[in-house]
């Protein structure tokens, strides 16, 4: 049986040493790049099962490259690793399709986990980072299946709301974001959905049973950080 293929990234090559160790018995380990234009070429050219980027790299950091690589709709699985705690840099990755976010310090326990999620199409978030902050806005309502590839879990929150008949001043209250920045998420959506009415997005929503569902930065934390992509 064919391992699953695993392209690892990051800028000192000590950590892509003792990573390769970690993994190498359970996927196969297709190639290393140590920046973040090197690691694009070779998502490019390798097409792996899933990529282990560092955060902070030369050129391109690990977000950046996430990006391009869902703009080319390319669907590689992704999980960043980094020394940050902080929630918020977890929620921007999470929010641009990141399938992981694991600790450096954690990596040898928890990396493992977090690509056997990715593969499976779930998503895995350390839990040493549950005590700096609520997880529900990294994946909010546990539930990461996306109405659209195209579509960031922020747009599908907005989408929850316009689907249950809210204007854009309720939608910014519920999510604690601005008018303006609600406003923004539903051109975006109406664009990438090639929709024009909100009646449109109420039925796009009700077809991909996106009626309910949407969880505020402001609930409890998740009993678990690992959900059902």
């Amino acid at each position: 049986m064919n391992k699953p293929s695993v392209l690892l990234a990051d800028d000192h090559s000590i950590v892509l040493e003792g990573l390769t160790r970690v993994l190498e018995s359970d996927f196969n380990i297709v190639g290393t790049a140590q920046n973040g234009h090197d690691l694009l070429e070779s998502i490019r050219q390798l097409r792996p099962d899933v990529v282990v980027s560092d955060l902070s790299m030369p050129g391109l950091n690990g977000i950046d490259v996430l990006k391009r690589v869902r703009a080319a709709k390319l669907r590689t699985a992704f999980v960043i690793l980094t020394m940050h705690t902080d929630t918020e840099i977890a929620g921007t990755a999470c929010l641009e399709g990141a399938s992981g976010f694991v600790l450096k310090h954690s990596a040898a326990s928890e990396l493992p986990r977090a690509i056997r999620a990715a593969l499976a199409g779930d998503a895995y978030v350390d839990p040493a980072l549950a005590p700096h902050g609520s997880l529900n806005f990294l994946y909010p309502n546990g539930n990461l299946r996306r109405a659209s590839p195209d579509l960031t879990r922020r747009e599908i929150d907005v989408l929850k709301l316009v689907a249950q008949g809210c204007m854009l001043k309720e939608i910014a209250g519920i999510l604690n974001i601005s008018k303006s920045t609600a406003g923004f998420h539903k051109y975006n959506m109406t664009r990438k959905l090639k929709l024009k009415t909100t009646a449109e997005l109420t039925q796009y929503a009700i077809k991909h049973d996106l009626i309910t569902g949407v969880t505020t930065s402001t609930s409890q934390e998740p009993s678990q950080v690992s959900f059902r992509r």
